[in-house]
């Protein structure tokens, strides 16, 4: 059997309302050549496994899981330690919670007995029938490889192959059709993709429109999910869907999935579980991304629930205030918003605004002359403003060195070759006019590149991506222009500093 990685102990609220209607529940299992005295019942919950119970065998021989109160619908694993092999199984709060489940540690799912359960009977029929299933595929799939160029076998198997999914596909419709109210049903529809309809064509046969397909799967994507259905949440299918729908059926322009994620979110209002669920998961999702730009999709939720309050149903009032916190930090350096201004000293002893800049493109170069990352992108950052400099390209490099002192600092202009028209330099180690809190400033070197009207095209981007971001924006071309000199010099003088 699979070995069950992860298992760990719930450490945030679910289990407050784990457990709510009083029905009750009494639930044995027993499992043959098993030689071990305590089993554990652990659940899903997004993409992660937690442990619910411990359970101790019984004089019977059976570990049984009996209360009076009726536990929460869901997709549970019950685990044999110490190589926590496991078998999953279904519990249902809209059906029988009291079964007995026994079966064989040598086979634990074709072995299986179910009494008093017609959905885990079904259940189990299912993946037994499944894994057979899966069996004459991979042969058919093997024979296919093994038959080379001889087409009449490739078409016979192919045939047989599409013959099984036909199968498979009746089978589980079946099983939908006959049983409308069960948590399996539930699951099985919500793996289910949309069937797209042939392409609507004019008269001539032409396409009337080419995204047809596209447009019909995204509009269709949910049809199968009942987003009132909690259930769903002691199962890895929802987040699983989720991800599926942002990172590859949505476009991935921070805009639309501002719109997208919001949407999803408009969709669970009528169950508060669900809700909870959806607006964390998207927050968490792009708290972490990586993709520039995606940070306002944070914001976006982190503004609309949690600096609004309402997150704090289930959510304390410290990280709320965390959150937002970290929102109006984010807020104002979001793509297509105009630029804060800065208004800093230059090496001549005059102030120098960054509205006032005049370019088609400005690129504002936050460095520390003893950063030791800065040693090695300070050279190329400035090889690639040259570069386009010398090509007639009307930009402008504003720097600001954020450490030491300005003495040191004029010294070290030369060095970094900072000199010349279309150079800014700028300083302020003081930091009085408040730029690292304007623009979220955790680490140097960062490159911010704004248009002319000051507005975010690009941010905190390596010099390579500047150089394809600046031959997109003046030449249209997606491609860096740059070959970069390996061997510019990188200042070993000093320690790094971030």
């Amino acid at each position: 059997m699979n070995y069950l990685k992860g298992l760990c102990v719930l450490i945030f609220s679910l289990t407050a309302g784990f457990v709510f209607a009083q029905k009750g529940h009494d639930m044995k299992f027993k499992i043959h050549n098993f030689k071990g005295k305590k089993a554990l019942i652990a659940y899903h919950f997004a993409d992660k496994q937690y442990i619910m119970d411990t359970l101790d065998i019984n004089s019977a021989g059976y570990f049984e899981m009996k209360a009076d109160t009726t536990m929460r619908g869901g997709l549970y694993l019950f685990v044999l330690p110490p190589k926590n092999n496991y078998f999953e199984f279904i519990v249902d709060n809209k059906d029988t919670q009291f079964f007995t489940l026994e079966t064989d540690s040598a086979d634990l799912i074709n072995k299986m007995k179910v009494t008093g359960s017609k959905q885990n009977e079904i259940f189990f029929n299912d993946i037994s029938f499944i894994s057979e299933k899966r069996k004459i595929v991979d042969d058919l799939q093997k024979k296919i490889k093994e038959s080379g160029t001889d087409s009449v076998k490739i078409k016979k198997y192919q045939a047989e192959l599409k013959d099984i999914d036909k199968q498979v596909v009746t089978a589980r419709e079946k099983i939908m059709k006959d049983n409308p109210k069960m948590l399996y049903t539930a699951m099985l529809k919500a793996t289910k993709n949309p069937e797209i309809p042939d392409t609507p064509k004019d008269e001539s046969g032409k396409p009337l429109d080419s995204l047809f397909a596209y447009k019909y799967y995204k509009s269709h994507f949910w049809d199968f999910i009942d987003f009132n259905d909690d259930r769903l949440l002691l199962t890895p299918i929802l987040l699983g869907k989720i991800n599926e729908y942002l990172d590859k059926v949505c476009s991935q322009a921070n805009d639309s999935l501002v719109k997208e994620t919001e949407w999803l979110i408009s969709r669970t209002r009528g169950n508060k579980e669900i809700l909870k669920f959806m607006v964390v998961t998207c927050l968490n999702k792009y708290a972490s991304d990586k993709i520039m730009g995606h940070d306002a999709v944070y914001v976006s939720i982190g503004e609309n629930y949690y600096c609004t309050g309402i997150a704090r149903a289930w959510t304390d009032s410290a990280q709320c205030v965390k959150i937002c916190d970290r929102v109006q930090k984010l807020m104002p350096t979001i793509l297509e918003r105009r630029a804060p201004e800065l208004r800093i000293m230059d090496e001549y002893d005059k102030w120098v605004s960054l509205s006032e800049v005049e370019a088609d493109y400005t690129i504002l170069y936050f460095w520390d002359y003893d950063c030791g990352h800065c040693k090695k992108v300070t050279p190329r950052v400035v090889q690639v403003v040259n570069a386009y400099l010398q090509k007639g390209a009307n930009i402008k490099l504003y720097t600001v060195q954020i450490n030491g002192t300005r003495e040191d600092w004029k010294k070290k202009l030369k060095d970094y070759n900072l000199t010349g028209k279309g150079i800014i330099n700028t300083a302020d180690p003081s930091r009085i006019t408040g730029f690292d809190k304007k623009y979220d400033l955790l680490s140097t070197p960062r490159i911010v590149v704004l248009d002319k009207d000051k507005k975010i095209k690009a941010k905190y981007i390596s010099s390579k991506q500047l150089d394809e971001i600046l031959n997109y924006f003046l030449y249209g071309k997606n491609e860096p222009m740059v070959l970069f000199d390996e061997d510019a010099p990188e200042h070993k003088d000093g320690e790094g500093k971030h």
